[in-house]
């Protein structure tokens, strides 16, 4: 190594330690011999991180391990990627009229190709219908910036529908990286610059574009979206995480998620006007607890009722509040309240259940009623009649039922919510009429056992009414004492 180069490397280095790299690598095509050795270790000893010399050995051996870049840069193999790409196209003809042999000839060049190829690789599928239909595909991060595809095609958008609606598709995949699919009808020509031949060989069709990734740091702030009332209380705040992001020439746009995956929100930037963009999308999972629901409704409510939203970013706001202009179904404010009901049902009587797909009216009074008992009221109805069922040995202490017009009972019973033929246990709830009869006093031959069970039916005296009231643990094991000491 001459005294030029090692000047070179020391610039090199005395560079790279500005970052403040783990490690240092020098690769060189030139094998150390002892005096370079000692050379760069006095050249690097003085830096905190790791330093080696990569030479002409490890160099061997790795382009033994990627025969495409040799081929490619050395051996001139994009001429060779040519002569595939044509073979490919003359595949389309075979394919038409059938030949079964033809995709196994694809699947070959396919293979071909991307032995050649060191930056891309190609995606082959094929059939009589579509014909060949190729996807490039970086084979490395960073691939497409060391050589860098450029398409330039011309596209004709009629004042349709279908024309204005690709159009938008287009223009926001240039604008902001966001992925598209223009048919067919709508491209004219098509130039690819980048890959050998490609350009040359195939024609004009359906472009598909994929998301243009955000190259930028990994690293991304703590995004949340904040509601505000008028007076710019804070009402509420929803923490999102990030499932995608893309950029274009305009800026880029950010696609995330509730953490329990029910509301999608895209969060669109455009950089000259500095305005954000926000669009939501509500979907529930098949299976979700209600209390998971329960957030991402609440956000929703409150964007239909007018409160103003704020992007936040590591806490902080990036943009002033603004209001939403998106349509909501009308139903929604409903469903949170089914969802919060629910909730507080579980979480109070420690019965967890999916979130109902549907249910009857019925089963929708069931659930009011279930919400009103674990929150510790008491609820009142009129009744017409029931049917109690007791043992011989008991039946004494009910004669009084069977006289005069009727009597205060209570009794503790179990609580049962039944929904789509599910049965939920919420606890045992006591069960008080204000006045019940008997009306027919049960006839008993002299040979009952005294366990033997009794079916009777009640009917209401003066006073209609039944109250039901959830009973606390505490008064649970009260209760059970005093059965235990009676």
């Amino acid at each position: 190594m001459t005294a030029t180069r090692r000047r070179q490397v020391k610039k090199s280095l005395k560079k790279a330690a500005g970052h403040n790299p783990k490690a240092w690598h020098l690769v060189v095509p030139i094998n150390p011999n002892p005096s370079e050795i000692e050379w760069f270790g006095k050249a690097t000893e003085d830096y905190p991180f790791a330093c080696d010399w990569l030479g002409l050995d490890w160099l061997g051996g790795h382009m033994a391990n990627h025969p495409e870049l040799p081929r490619y840069y050395i051996e001139g193999s994009s001429e060779e990627i040519v002569r595939a790409l044509i073979e490919l196209n003359k595949e389309q003809a075979y394919l038409a009229g059938g030949l079964p042999d033809a995709i196994a000839r694809i699947t070959a060049l396919t293979a071909r190709l991307n032995e050649l190829d060191p930056h891309y690789m190609f995606v082959l599928s094929a059939s009589p219908v579509d014909g060949v239909k190729v996807a490039v595909i970086p084979r490395y991060p960073g691939a497409e910036k060391d050589r860098p595809i450029r398409v330039n095609a011309a596209f004709n958008f009629p004042d349709t529908d279908e024309g204005r609606a690709a159009a938008a598709a287009l223009s926001d995949t240039v604008a902001y990286g966001t992925a598209s699919e223009i048919a067919e009808e709508f491209v004219t020509s098509v130039t690819v610059d980048g890959i050998a031949g490609l350009d040359t060989v195939f024609n004009a069709a359906k472009l598909a574009f994929g998301s243009g990734q955000d190259q930028t740091s990994p690293i991304m702030p703590e995004i949340a979206l904040r509601l505000t009332r008028e007076n710019g209380a804070v009402a509420f705040q929803l923490p999102l995480k990030l499932t995608g992001r893309t950029t274009g020439l305009h800026g880029g746009q950010l696609t995330l998620s509730d953490y329990a995956g029910v509301v999608d929100v895209t969060l669109r930037l455009d950089v000259p006007t500095r305005r954000f963009t926000v669009n939501y999308h509500f979907s529930a999972p098949e299976k979700i607890l209600p209390g998971a629901l329960v957030p991402a409704l609440r956000f929703l409510s409150g964007i239909s009722s007018g409160q103003f939203v704020t992007v936040l970013f590591n806490g902080q706001p990036v943009g002033p509040p603004v209001t939403s202009t998106q349509s909501l179904p009308p139903e929604l404010n409903g469903y949170l309240r089914l969802a919060t009901d629910l909730d507080e049902i579980q979480r109070k009587s420690s019965i967890y259940f999916p979130m109902p797909s549907s249910l009857s009216e019925e089963e929708q009074d069931n659930i009011l009623i279930a919400r009103q008992l674990v929150d510790g009221e008491t609820v009142s109805a009129e009744w017409e009649s029931s049917k109690m069922t007791m043992p011989v040995r008991s039946l004494d202490g009910l004669r009084s039922l069977a006289e005069g017009e009727g009597q205060q009972i209570w009794a503790r019973v179990p609580y049962v919510l039944n929904l789509e033929e599910n049965e939920y246990p919420i606890g045992y709830v006591l069960r008080t009429h204000a006045s019940a009869r008997i009306p027919d006093w049960p006839t008993i031959t002299g040979g009952a056992a005294p366990e033997t069970d009794i079916e009777m039916t009640l009917l209401p005296g003066a006073d209609k009414t039944v109250t039901i009231k959830l009973l606390t643990v505490e008064e649970l094991e009260s209760s059970g004492d005093g059965d235990r000491q009676s």
